[in-house]
């Protein structure tokens, strides 16, 4: 088993395939691009990190179902 340990403030960010698979792109690099979009979009407003992150990543435009739910560490 593993665990990890969170400080107050940190955020978490569960997403399901569709958010990093994308036809004719490596998983990694859809990894990759996710991480970037992740560091790009630091707000204090979770509701504003997803919106900014979808939009970093093109999820309008995705083929597939995506969900991305942003938790914050009281």
């Amino acid at each position: 088993m593993n665990t990890a340990h969170f400080d107050e403030g940190d955020k978490l960010l569960f997403y399901t395939d569709g958010i990093v698979e994308r036809r004719g792109r490596d998983l990694g690099e859809g990894l990759n691009a996710l991480l970037d979009a992740a560091a790009r979009c630091v707000e204090d407003d979770l509701e504003k990190d997803i919106t900014c992150v979808l939009k970093q990543l093109g999820g309008e435009r995705s083929d597939d179902d995506i969900c991305v739910l942003a938790l914050r560490v009281l």
